[in-house]
């Protein structure tokens, strides 16, 4: 799947061992070898890629963990159980505001 070979390619960049550009992050917080918080806050900890809007994805939604998500540095969140429609919906959104 394309976005989950972004997230990798993003890990990689920032590692120093890729140069791509990107628009988005989608992170899912189960993503296999990698801790989602932990990505999320070299993201925002790294200059490169500070500015990238970040959309979180995740199958264990709760108010607490979506509150922590968002003052970590996440600009939107959304629950695995969502159609394709609004997941879509939140991408276009979060690539919006972006602009």
């Amino acid at each position: 799947m394309r976005t989950w070979t972004r997230i990798y390619r993003l890990a990689y960049r920032m590692a120093g061992e890729e140069d791509q550009d990107f628009n988005l992050v989608i992170l899912d917080l189960a993503t296999p070898g990698l801790h989602g918080r932990a990505v999320l806050h070299q993201v925002r900890g790294s200059v490169e890629t500070a500015a990238l809007p970040v959309l979180i994805r995740t199958g264990t939604g709760s108010d607490q963990i979506e509150a922590e998500l968002l003052e970590a540095g996440a600009d939107d969140y959304v629950e695995k159980s969502v159609d394709a429609d609004r997941f879509m919906a939140r991408v276009h959104a979060v690539l919006r505001r972006a602009m």
